[in-house]
C-alpha cells in the first residue's frame, strides 16, 4: 500500500469539556482511509504549519485531528477559523528514534516498551520537546517528566486489566 494524500477545509474547533483543538476529518476520507483506530499521519494546516500525528477516533468511523498551540500559531487558527488541511496517511508505521538519554531512563524505570506504546505521533511530539531544550537541565527535567508520564501510563494498563480480570 503507498502513501495517500488527503485536502480538506474544516473548522477548528475546541472540543469540549476535553480541553483540546481539533479538526473533523470529513467522513468520507475517514472511510477511504479505511481504519477505525489512531492513523498516523504527516498533516499540515493552511499550507505553512507541518507536523506529524496521529487520527484519533472520534466515534462513528470518523476521525479527528489534533492541532497544539504552536502549530494553531504558525498557521495563524483560532476556535472557529476554516482552515485548509492537507493529511498523508503512511502506508508502514512511523520510525521513531529514541534519544539515547531518554531511551537509557526510560529503560532504567522498566517503561520503555509503555512509551513505544504511544502513538507515532505523539512519540514524535514528546522526542522533540525535549530536544528543544536549550539548557542540559531543561532537558533532564523533560525526559524525567516523561518518564513518569510512562509510569502513569503503567499505571493505567494495570488498573485496566485488574478491571477486566475482577
Amino acid at each position: 500500500m503507498k502513501e495517500r494524500e488527503f485536502r480538506f477545509a474544516a473548522r477548528l474547533e475546541m472540543v469540549k469539556g476535553r480541553g483540546f483543538y481539533a479538526v473533523d476529518v470529513p467522513a468520507e476520507i475517514s472511510k477511504a482511509i479505511g481504519k477505525r483506530g489512531p492513523v498516523p499521519v504527516s498533516a499540515r494546516i493552511n499550507n505553512v504549519a507541518e507536523f506529524m500525528a496521529s487520527l484519533s477516533p472520534a466515534g462513528g468511523g470518523r476521525h479527528r485531528l489534533r492541532i497544539n498551540a504552536p502549530t494553531r500559531q504558525m498557521a495563524e487558527a483560532k476556535a472557529g477559523d476554516l482552515v485548509r488541511v492537507q493529511i498523508l496517511v503512511h502506508s508502514r508505521p512511523v520510525a521513531v528514534v529514541i534519544p539515547q538519554d531518554l531511551k537509557t531512563a526510560l529503560a532504567a524505570e522498566g517503561v520503555l516498551e509503555y512509551f513505544q506504546a504511544f502513538a507515532p505521533g505523539k512519540q514524535l511530539h514528546i522526542i522533540d520537546w525535549i530536544c528543544r531544550a536549550a539548557r542540559l537541565e531543561t532537558r533532564e527535567k523533560r525526559i524525567q517528566f516523561t518518564v513518569e508520564f510512562a509510569h502513569r501510563r503503567r499505571e493505567k494498563r494495570r488498573e485496566r486489566e485488574i478491571r477486566a480480570s475482577g
